[in-house]
């Protein structure tokens, strides 16, 4: 697990090439489905804008945990930054699990 404000974040590695995203906001924080849609809405845009396809070989699940609605810029910002301490942390895990063949 992971953080960087708004986001919590958990990386998983995986066999397959494609790299799956799961965007959770809770309930507890917004309680209209209409304003926890929007928040994925642009959560999905901003990883489409920043090229969540270049992670491969890996799960990501993204945990909104703000209290407020959040402007397009700023989620756009976070997330870029997410995604390249998703990307360190993901090769950090791909090169442990590596052994060099004898």
């Amino acid at each position: 697990m992971e953080f960087c404000h708004p986001f919590k974040f958990y990386l998983s590695p995986n066999d397959n090439t494609q790299c799956k995203v799961l965007i959770s906001v809770p309930k507890r924080n917004f309680k209209k489905a209409v304003h926890r849609n929007r928040i994925k809405r642009v959560i999905r845009e901003a990883l489409r804008l920043n090229g969540v396809s270049k992670l491969t070989g890996s799960h990501i699940c993204i945990v909104y945990i703000g209290k407020e609605t959040p402007e397009i810029n700023s989620i756009i910002e976070k997330i870029k930054h997410v995604l390249e301490k998703a990307g360190k942390i993901g090769q950090e895990s791909v090169d442990s699990t590596i052994s060099p063949t004898d």
